[in-house]
């Protein structure tokens, strides 16, 4: 009888040993598991930055080129309405003057 519960009892040691090392395996593969998507979850977060700020420079340069020409077609069209009201200012200005009085 003896022999009986001293071999049970050392089933159960084997058993608890088993499963305390099974416990332990799995808390590190959840902190194995926990590092590595850290440091995935860092990589696409560099990628990420990375790709914005490149579309972010790509986008601004596009920017400053369309201001550029929007710039030299309104400096462009501002001489030619200056050069207009310097040639016609006078007459234009008389005009207004007479359809104001009246004398057309």
């Amino acid at each position: 009888m003896q022999d009986i519960i001293h071999g049970l009892i050392e089933i159960d040691e084997g058993a608890r040993k088993l499963t305390d090392e099974a416990q332990k395996k799995r808390r590190e593969v959840g902190w194995i598991i926990a590092e590595r998507v850290a440091i995935l979850r860092e990589h696409y977060k560099k990628e990420a930055d990375e790709r914005c700020e490149a579309f972010k420079q790509s986008h601004m340069k596009t920017a400053e080129r369309t201001i550029a020409v929007l710039r030299d077609k309104n400096s462009a069209a501002i001489k030619r309405l200056e050069n207009t009201r310097a040639a016609s200012g006078e007459k234009w200005t008389e005009a207004v003057f007479l359809a104001v009085i009246g004398k057309e």
